[in-house]
């Protein structure tokens, strides 16, 4: 992967460390280039609570404790940067709450969605490196998602390539049709020291994070709704006559705890979401809308380690994208993260509307609603190390 002095990159980082562990050799390589970057790192990482009592040796964790915590973890974020070669100055926080993603997803997201888009717009990337939705990170993934809309409230010539990485699990091996960036020795080592600079968090994963400065980054370049997968996704879904059929593959006694979260959105500021409970050895589940209000009611038939879960949908997914995601009410990482149901009603449409530009968004301006076909996010970018 090359870099000219001309590009301009966005990093978008869920937590302080993200953009170390995804990002440290790609951002060497464009400082390297002379190159500018912003990385964007979204929340401040403050829901912290085991390595903070361990560190700090409280048991209970109070609301000034997490803002000091936050404090602490930004400075780790920018030594970590200075140990990399890269300007600490070039690290913007949003604020937004850390473990709340997936909330803000499905409940009030547009005014998150309006901080990217306003990000996007100021810096104006030609590269934007995001998370991938198929990281098993809640804040990862819905991460990606907010992103992605953001997007498609952005005109298209305001839209920057796209590649997507993975943290969640660290073990991912690399995208199968990805790009791959091959780092030096001395580049392996500048990330070492950078990881080392977010002490906080080797307290319990130490090991697997030093790990992570290997001799390769992988990325996934974004040419359909959510770039490519390192595996075979743990959710599939898809819409025919009004039914939403989802599988989940891997299914047993681990998994009997498990929400099913079901977004539709046909613009930024257009949402509505529905919440399954599955518990075990029920054939039926409850349907709640964002409200928690009982809507209907799911069908569950498990078979081969699968559940398969369909119901009718609502009016209001005739005209929308519907992504799906499994979470678990008892394990901390998600099943697969955010997948989209796959229907001839809910397609990308390939046509001529236009979206506003980067000075109407960036200002709060109207959104056409209409998503355009993300083929179009793909640019030549080259895959050479």
């Amino acid at each position: 992967m090359r870099f000219a002095a001309r590009d301009r990159v966005m990093v978008l980082a869920p937590h302080p460390d993200d953009e170390t562990l995804g990002t440290g050799g790609l951002l060497q390589r464009v400082r390297a280039a002379g190159a500018s970057a912003r990385i964007i790192v979204a929340t401040d990482g403050e829901d912290n609570p085991w390595p903070q009592r361990v560190l700090e040796r409280r048991i209970r964790i109070r609301t000034a404790d997490r803002v000091r915590w936050a404090a602490r973890r930004r400075q780790e974020t920018y030594a970590a940067l200075t140990a990399l070669g890269v300007p600490p100055s070039w690290a913007v926080f949003l604020g937004l709450p850390d473990q709340g993603l997936t909330a803000i997803v499905t409940t009030q997201p547009s005014a998150a969605i309006q901080q990217l888009v306003a990000a996007l717009c100021d810096w104006r990337p030609t590269l934007l490196v995001m998370p991938s939705l198929h990281d098993l990170h809640p804040d990862h993934n819905s991460l990606g998602f907010l992103t992605l809309q953001a997007l498609t409230a952005m005109a298209l010539a305001d839209r920057p390539v796209v590649l997507t990485y993975i943290v969640h699990p660290l073990d991912t091996p690399a995208f199968p049709e990805g790009v791959r960036l091959h780092l030096t020795v001395d580049e392996q080592a500048r990330k070492r020291a950078a990881i080392e600079q977010h002490a906080t968090q080797l307290v319990f994963h130490g090991r697997s994070y030093r790990r992570v400065a290997s001799g390769v980054e992988s990325f996934a370049l974004m040419s359909s709704a959510f770039g490519g997968s390192a595996a075979l996704p743990m959710v599939r879904a898809t819409v025919r006559a009004g039914i939403l059929d989802v599988r989940l593959s891997s299914w047993g006694p681990r998994a009997w705890s498990t929400s099913l979260l079901i977004v539709g959105w046909r613009s930024a500021a257009e949402h509505a979401a529905l919440r399954v409970e599955i518990g075990p050895w029920r054939r039926t589940a409850s349907v709640y809308d964002s409200a928690s209000h009982i809507v209907g009611t799911a069908r569950c038939v498990t078979a081969d380690a699968e559940c398969r879960i369909t119901l009718p949908l609502p009016e209001w997914s005739a005209s929308t994208r519907l992504f799906v995601k499994a979470v678990s009410r008892l394990v901390f990482f998600d099943r697969g993260g955010w997948c989209e149901a796959a229907g001839p009603s809910l397609r990308w449409v390939d046509g001529e509307a236009s979206q506003p530009g980067c000075d109407a968004a960036a200002n709060g301006g109207p959104s056409s609603g209409t998503a355009q076909n993300p083929a179009r996010f793909q640019r030549s970018v080259s895959s050479s190390s």
